[in-house]
């Protein structure tokens, strides 16, 4: 690349603002009018040839902004105007170098955000022969980043999406590392208090806290269209041995992920927690109460170590991950229940019955592929499904969906004997899309076993294969776990 300073000897720029006004309408139909902007630092850049370092800085005052939406009409919402400080400042060494901060703070509205950014390499990619590409930024670029946000008050954003309420304290934070033809990693960790949150009549959430972080180090694919000298042989050895850490695949110390998992529920520390939440229109609708999630992230997919929660005026208690195997994403779920009623997602609040007949009791362990098409789903799910307790009517329910026209022998032979019994206990298991049910019930007070039900073919199930439409939408989920399970960044992805 060719110096800097070929071009440009010296340089002293400097802007200063006093009391600048402006008001305008955007096309998304939100009114900004700001009082006025000034500088209370002048925005300054400074060069100098010799060394060939340029430096900036300054800090922007902008008094009363004052967000408004426009409707039909047009009527403005209730003023809540805000000041805005904005400060920059940094550095660049020739092409090759940039360093950068930035920070803005709003008191007002309890807003305090900063940026800062550090990047060598540059000139790599601006002077590059060939044509420059993200890729080709990776084999070239070294840095760090990092950005936070908080909102002590966040109230006031609330008018600028329709049916959204929001009240609370949320902080984010993030960070990104480069390393040239090695690697590439994320940080963030997301933090909230006392966070009540509304989407029109469909969600709300009371209460909720978070404190959860993540991480995640993708390789970088070696660049083929480049030539690359060979490396001394003690180098080559160091860059193989941190190659090889970054794939360590191996399961972590069992003992010391325990440890620290139940150290969080002994200090109240969780990913997520919650006093209550609901889902649904408010004549069907969903409920869960004083809720508590410990979410991790391994290989860049989802780890739900822990979960508890009150629902369907029963408990729930359960683990589950995400993971990759095959270039294909799989789920696994277990979880123990006691005292659930089906019957609460149909019903008002005040007109749910408290049939004991409905309830359920037991325990569930599933594994299966995530895919659009449910025949993939059947071929490959391991299910179990253990009732403790179930009343008659719910058992009912059950034999209903397996067996909808009673065409099934032995299910309608069990029929019949719940109208004498009750069910004792019920397992449900599924390998490979087959489906087995045994069980037992209690026929004035002696207990009978049920007749088993053995090789039930899911896919031949009435009624089932109408959720395959439902699969569709997933999609979009399965693709983001898809990217976000590799390894390594490569040219093409």
């Amino acid at each position: 690349p060719v110096p800097l300073n070929t071009y440009m000897d010296h340089c002293d720029v400097s802007l200063g603002l006093e009391k600048i006004s402006s008001s305008a309408v955007s096309t998304s139909g939100i009114y900004p009018f700001f009082d006025s902007i000034s500088t209370s630092e002048p925005l300054t850049y400074r060069f100098d040839g010799k060394t060939e370092i340029g430096r900036m800085s300054g800090a922007v005052v902008i008094k009363k902004i004052d967000f408004n939406r426009v409707d039909a009409t047009p009527k403005k919402l209730k003023s809540n105007p805000v000041d805005v400080m904005v400060t920059v400042s940094g550095q660049h060494h020739g092409f090759s170098r940039v360093d950068l901060k930035e920070t803005l703070i709003a008191r007002s509205f309890g807003v305090n955000q900063s940026f800062e950014l550090s990047l060598g390499g540059v000139d790599g990619l601006l002077f590059s022969e060939n044509r420059p590409s993200w890729f080709h930024f990776l084999h070239t670029a070294r840095g760090k980043g990092k950005a936070g946000l908080e909102l002590s008050n966040i109230r006031p954003f609330s008018g600028f999406a329709k049916g959204i309420d929001l009240n609370g304290t949320i902080r984010l934070n993030g960070e990104i590392s480069l390393e040239p033809d090695a690697s590439v990693e994320l940080k963030g960790r997301i933090q909230s208090h006392g966070l009540d949150a509304a989407i029109g009549d469909f969600l709300s959430i009371r209460n909720l806290k978070t404190d959860f972080d993540f991480s995640k180090i993708f390789l970088i694919d070696p660049d083929p269209s480049r030539s690359i000298p060979e490396l001394p042989l003690s180098v080559k050895v160091m860059k193989e041995n941190s190659a090889r850490h970054h794939q360590d695949n191996s399961p972590p110390d069992l003992l010391a992920s325990l440890s620290g998992q139940w150290q969080k529920r002994l200090n109240n520390d969780h990913s997520f927690s919650f006093d209550s939440a609901r889902i649904g229109s408010p004549l069907r609708f969903f409920e869960m109460h004083q809720g508590i999630i410990d979410l991790e992230i391994e290989n860049g997919l989802p780890k739900l170590t822990h979960l508890e929660t009150n629902l369907l005026g029963g408990s729930l208690m359960g683990s589950g991950s995400i993971f990759e195997k095959e270039n294909k994403i799989y789920l696994t779920w277990n979880a123990s229940f006691s005292g659930l009623n089906p019957r609460n997602l149909l019903y008002q609040k005040s007109k749910k019955p408290q049939n004991e007949e409905m309830t359920l009791s037991g325990r569930i362990s599933a594994a299966f592929p995530l895919s659009i098409r449910l025949q993939q789903v059947f071929q490959e799910l391991g299910f179990n499904l253990q009732f403790s307790h179930i009343g008659s009517e719910a058992m009912q329910e059950i034999l209903s969906i397996l067996d909808p026209y009673e065409t099934n022998e032995t299910m309608v032979s069990i029929r019949r004997m719940l109208r004498s019994g009750k069910p004792k206990w019920i397992e449900v298991d599924v390998k490979n899309g087959i489906l087995a049910l045994n069980g037992e019930i209690t026929v004035k007070g002696i207990p009978v076993r049920l007749p088993s039900v053995e090789r039930l073919n899911l896919s031949e199930v009435s009624g089932l294969n109408g959720y395959e439409k439902t699969l569709i939408s997933i999609q979009p989920v399965i693709e983001i776990l898809q990217s976000a399970s590799r390894r390594t960044l490569t040219p093409d992805r």
